[in-house]
Parts: C-alpha cells; structure tokens; sequence
C-alpha cells in the first residue's frame, strides 16, 4: 500500500473508509487484505439514528467518539453515510472526566437529549445534536447567564433536568477573534496549557504557537525549544550539500518555526540553521517546484532539480516549503538557491486560481473551496511573497468560503484547522471574521474545560493530537490573529490582498451553496461564479435537468465564446456533461484555446 501519513506507514481509520477502494481496483491480489482491514476497522453503519432510550439500549460502535465542549465529557453522536451529524438527535455520554463541570451530573451511558444555556427550559434537539450542543455552550458562557448550562439527560428510564456550572467566558464579539474579549481568554488558556505541559509536540507547532501568543513569559521556553533544534555543524554542512535529503514535513514546518522565531526575536543564534533547511529544502525541490515525502531525484545529468519519485508530489509537505523559503528570505537569507526555488514554487501553485483548491499532488485542480488546508497555506505563501494579489485573493476568499471542507481530510482534517483560519485572515479581518463565524459552533465544541483542544475528526475520535501535532497550537494559532506578532498570523498586511464586504459575503454564500434550490436560469448564471465549487455544482445540477437541456446549449455555446473566463469555464463544464452533440464544434475549438 502506498505511504499516505507523513509519519506513518499505515493509514487512519478514517483513511481507511474512504481512501480503500482504488488501490482494490488496482489490484485483486491485495484486495483481499485491504478488504478484511476495511471490514475490521470500520463500524457497520446505521442506516437511521438509534433511539438511545429503548431498553436494552441498541448497540453502537463508541470506539470513535466527539468532545462535547467544556463541559468535560465525550460523545457518540450518530452520522449518516457521510459522516454527517444532522439527522443526530441524541448524544451518549462515553466518558467524563474527574473534576469537570460534568463530573458527578453526567455518567458513561447517560443520553443528553436537549440542552439550553439561558434561562429556557432545554427541550429535545430539534436539529443537529452536535452543532445544537455547542451553541448551548457559547450561549451558557455568557456573562447574563452565568456559566449555567441545563441538560435534558436520560437515565435509567427517567428523563431529568440537570444543570452544569461551566466557566463564564464572555460573549463572541460581532468581530471576533479581533476585538473580542471571549476570544482572548480562550487564548490565554489555551497558551498557558500548552506551556504548563511543554507541549511543543511534532515540528514544534506548540513553539509557533507560543511565540504567536505574544506573551513574555513564555519567551524563554521558546528560545530554549528554538535553540534546541539547531543540527550539529556536521549536520548543516550535509544539508547544504548537492546530495540533499530529508523529510520535507520536519524541513518545511521547523523551518517556518525557526524563521518566525528570528524575525519575532532577531535571537541570530538559529541564522545557520535556517540557512541549512532552506538551502536543504531549495536544492531538493523538482524542476516543477513540487516536493513529494522526500526531495526530487537528480536529472540524468547529475544536475539537482529532477522530478519527484514514483509517489509523486505530495502539496500538503510541498506547501510548507514554499512558506519556509519565503520566511527564510525574510530572514535574509541570501544563496544563489533560494530565489528560482521560489519563483518555481510559486508558477507551480499559480495554476490553480481560478481553476480549483490545491489537490493531493500534480493532479486536476479540486472543485471545492479547500482541501485540508492547501488553499490557506497557499494564502500565506503569497500573501507574504508579496505583489501577487491576485493569488493571495483567491485563496483566501476560497479560505473564507471553506467551512464546510473544514472537517474533510486525507488521513484526517488536522491541516484544515491548522491553515484554513490563518488563509481566510489573509484576506483581512473582515474575511477572517466571517469564517470564524461559521466554524465558531466546532471550535466551541473542540474545547476543552480546561483550556486546551480535542482532535475529533469527521467521524470521530479520540481526542488524541494528531500523529503528535500539537492540536491545542493548531486551534490556538486562529485565535492569536488579531495579534498579528507572526507573519502566518498576519504581520504586516498589504492593502492590494484584503477582500471587500462584497467578496467576503460571496465567499461565504459559495460556501453555503446549494444547486437543489436553485432555479434553472440561477443556475446558469452560477456558471459564472468566481467560486470553481460552485460553477462545478451549477453545471451537474442543470445536467441532471434533462427536460430542460435542450433548450439551454445554444446558450451555453454563446458563453463559451464570450470573453468573461469564469462563464466560459462553467459553461464548457455543463456542455460536457449536458453531451449535446451541437456543442462538439465550439468545445473542440476551446482544446487549443489561447487561454488555457
């Protein structure tokens, strides 16, 4: 089986369930095996949700579970075939720990039926019982009520009112992260944790998120973490050497960790070092500006920069990379290297705007708004590379309107709750408000009472950090934006990238986009849409409007010939799928197409 983690060779169980199926195709020999560990691994799933309250209690699989906010208990919540909560309308308590809010209320198998947090009576969910239970909590944490959330909990038959004393923590500004006091203080927990527990965790993430923090106090923890990863003399006259080699994961992420850290302290101690990972990491990118697991392979000639093994590129390492150089180049960094990587990097990664998010390798851009946090690590790399506006917009208004990706995620969505925050912030305050705003409800669910962040991914979980990334730096890093003390965080912002009103509630409307609800001429002025997402839903929903097909390709071929790109694409996307034979000349034409 092929590698799929960056630090493992065997694949999540989510992975499992969704990556599986083309490697059976590929081979039967091996389909087998990969079957029964599909079977082994994955739950049977229910076809409608359980009714939690029957005796005995139907049986269900709570190997993979979902934090339930402050409180301090966990919960399986049912999903759909998708893995989608919305039809969930009962959560059952799996675990609680000592000493939290939950603790002696709540007990493993208690059902949680409704929750309030006003005055309000709770009364049985309505809707979605996960996003339900989180804005209960945002709504108890509120100064006016007191930290007091009522549950609706069943036990032993017997369904009761029970209340629990959650911390208060203010209410979200209309604004927030920025100029919001809820918003800082879940900040400061959630650094102090991180420091209390030295919880730099892989590639120092937790450092990053320290130094983004802005706090003093912790300033000698990280220079300490900072220093400490400094290789030998020995060691960075290898990485600068023709022969480069190394994981790109460790080179691209500590890289970025100790560039930021130089431009935040001008501590010239860890100059050498960032000086050998970015040499190691520009001598050992391919010709085409990619990086796959590991660096390319040499040309024929023995020259550096050939192409990437047979895996291929991998962007989710590539991209850090890129960022790693640009930051290294902050530094000064100075080395005949460095620039034409950049410059290859950032052709590689210009393909895509206008055309889809960043997918997995050198594959066809993806019609969605995010892809496991390539297009906010996109964002960053050309916000900061500065005067590629139109990059830097596009990704970050595809930040923006990625909410409903956030949960989506090779071997899991940890890079989406990493990037995706910082992308939209790329956009400004404006863009980076709206996005908070629409994942608010899974950030609240995410935390835990005592400060720190659970790994829950689509699907649940265990609330363990992902392959030890530090899932506590990760959240805390979104809310250390209006800070601004990194530049992944937002230093220094050019006015030429911030989005307008209008494009951040576009944005955020593309997100939300439903084709089923829109009518057949909405549809086709859809096609035009900035957003590849939409365009690509707009030209599947009108194909699959047969009675009405016919009388739309004239149309359709008048917009490919037009002169607006955005119509010209999503009306070539219907006209493939409509299979009108009068489209046949005009999309033959468009193959050699001056713009491509």
């Amino acid at each position: 089986m092929n590698a799929i983690s960056p630090h493992s060779d065997l694949p999540s169980p989510q992975s499992r369930r969704v990556a599986i199926l083309p490697t059976i195709l590929r081979k039967r020999t091996l389909a087998v095996l990969l079957v029964a560990t599909f079977l082994a691994d994955t739950a049977p799933l229910l076809a409608a949700p359980p009714d939690l309250t029957t005796i005995p209690m139907p049986a269900v699989d709570t190997s993979a579970t979902y934090n339930l906010g402050s409180t301090g208990a966990r919960g399986w919540i049912y999903e759909n075939k998708d893995l989608l909560t919305s039809e969930s309308r009962q959560i059952l308590v799996t675990q609680v720990d000592p000493g939290s809010p939950a603790a002696g209320i709540l007990a493993v198998n208690d059902v949680i039926l409704g929750a309030s947090g006003t005055a309000a009576a709770p009364v049985a969910f309505q809707a979605d019982a996960r996003k339900s239970l989180a804005n209960a909590i945002t709504a108890a944490e509120e100064t006016a009520n007191g930290g007091v959330l009522k549950v609706l909990r069943w036990r032993g038959e017997t369904t009761t009112t029970q209340t629990l004393a959650l911390e208060v923590m203010g209410t979200y500004s209309a604004t927030a992260p920025y100029a919001c006091p809820k918003s800082a203080k879940i900040l400061q927990q959630a650094a102090a944790h991180v420091a209390a527990n030295s919880e730099f965790g892989r590639y120092s993430l937790g450092g990053l998120a320290l130094l983004a923090s802005g706090n003093p106090a912790y300033d000698a923890m990280v220079r300490t973490e900072a220093r400490s990863l400094i290789p030998s003399a020995s060691t960075m006259t290898d990485m600068k050497s023709d022969n480069p080699a190394g994981n790109t994961w460790e080179r691209g992420h500590v890289c970025v960790f100790l560039a930021e850290y130089y431009l935040a302290t001008g501590d010239a101690q860890v100059l050498p070092a960032i000086e050998a990972y970015a040499v190691n990491i520009a001598k050992g990118q391919s010709h085409f500006g990619t990086y796959g697991h590991g660096y390319a392979a040499k040309s024929a000639d023995g020259s550096l920069h050939g192409s990437i093994g047979p895996y291929g590129p991998v962007n989710n390492a590539g991209l850090p990379c890129f960022l790693a150089l640009l930051l290294a180049e902050k530094c000064g960094i100075s080395h005949a290297e460095l620039a034409p990587a950049i410059e290859r990097s950032s052709r590689f990664f210009s393909y895509y705007v206008g055309k889809g998010t960043i997918p997995y390798g050198e594959h066809v851009p993806v019609a969605e708004h995010d892809n496991n946090g390539k297009s906010g690590l996109a964002a960053l790399a050309f916000t900061i590379q500065g005067g590629k506006f139109t990059q830097s917009r596009f990704f970050s208004r595809m930040s923006a309107a990625g909410a409903s990706r956030r949960e989506y995620g090779h071997t899991g969505p940890f890079f989406s709750y990493l990037w995706t925050a910082l992308g939209a912030n790329c956009g400004g305050q404006e863009a980076a408000a709206a996005y908070f705003k629409e994942v608010r409800w899974h950030l609240e669910l995410a935390r835990r009472w005592d400060g720190s962040f659970s790994y829950d991914p689509k699907g649940g979980g265990s609330g363990n950090d992902y392959y030890n990334f530090s899932t506590t730096a990760a959240y805390l890093l979104t809310y250390a934006t209006p800070l601004r003390k990194l530049w992944i965080t937002g230093k220094s912002p050019l006015a030429g990238n911030l989005l307008g009103s209008a494009e951040v509630a576009e944005a955020v409307a593309s997100g939300n986009y439903n084709a089923a609800a829109r009518s057949t001429q909405e549809l086709v002025s859809d096609l035009g849409s900035w957003s590849p997402m939409v365009r690509d839903r707009a030209a599947k929903a009108l194909a699959g409007r047969t009675s009405e097909t016919a009388a739309l390709v004239s149309g359709l071929i008048a917009m490919v010939q037009g002169s607006d790109q955005a119509r010209r694409v999503g009306a070539c996307q219907a006209l493939g799928l409509i299979k009108d034979t009068r489209a046949l000349d005009v999309l033959v034409a468009s193959l050699t197409d001056p713009d491509r």
